[in-house]
This record gives C-alpha cells, sequence and structure tokens, in this order.
C-alpha cells in the first residue's frame, strides 16, 4: 500500500499550537499505524498462500520421486528379464547349432597318431 499523500515527514507547521502538533503527529502516527496492520494482514495472507504453494509443490515432488522410484524398480526387471532372455536365446541357438552342424573333431596329436596305426595296433595301443 502506498503510503497517503498527506502524510508527510515534515514537522507540524510553524505557528500551530502545541495541541495542533499533537492532533498532527496523532494523526500520522494513527494513519502509519494502519497501514502497518494492512500491511501485516496482507503479509500473512501472502506467506500462508506461499505455505500451501510450498505443501503441494513438496507433495507432488514426492508423488513424482516415487514414480521415479518405481520406474526404475522396472526397469531393473526388465534388465534382468531381457538378460535372461537373450542367455536363454543364445543357449538354445547354440544347442541348435551342435546338433544340426556338428563340430569337426580337433586334429590332436595323438588323432594323428591313431590314424596312422593299423586297425590291429589301436586296439592295445602297442604294434605287436
Amino acid at each position: 500500500m502506498a503510503p497517503s499523500d498527506d502524510l508527510s515527514s515534515s514537522p507540524a507547521p510553524k505557528g500551530a499550537s502545541l495541541q495542533e502538533e499533537l492532533a498532527y503527529y496523532k494523526a500520522q502516527y494513527e494513519q502509519l499505524e494502519a497501514e502497518l496492520q494492512d500491511f501485516q494482514a496482507s503479509s500473512r495472507e501472502l506467506e500462508a498462500e506461499l505455505e500451501k504453494d510450498i505443501e503441494t509443490a513438496e507433495k507432488r515432488e514426492r508423488e513424482l520421486q516415487e514414480k521415479v522410484d518405481s520406474l526404475g524398480f522396472e526397469v531393473d526387471e526388465w534388465k534382468v528379464s531381457n538378460d535372461y532372455k537373450l542367455f536363454s536365446s543364445s543357449l538354445n541357438l547354440s544347442r541348435r547349432q551342435s546338433t544340426s552342424n556338428p563340430k569337426p573333431k580337433q586334429t590332436t596329436p595323438k588323432t594323428l597318431y591313431k590314424k596312422r596305426l593299423r586297425p590291429s595296433e589301436t586296439r592295445t595301443g602297442h604294434s605287436n
């Protein structure tokens, strides 16, 4: 609220009696006191509105944080499920490939040696 135009910081008019000066300052005081009360009342109203807005915002923040946490858990569950499915698919694919396309036996020095032996020699492992 803007200060009243009839209030000034100047002293009471010159030549005024003591009673007139007293009345002047009393009127100034009463008007300032009324303005202060209006300001305090509007300040309390504004403070109450701001506190209500803060409570609403904090409640909304809590709700959103709960949703973020919940979605974080859901993401983790999807990751675990996806990892399991990838592992399972990879395992199934590996099994299918091994049954439909058997791997050739690896050649090792021992298998090469057995191939060179005659069939009668492989039974005992020694030549007769």
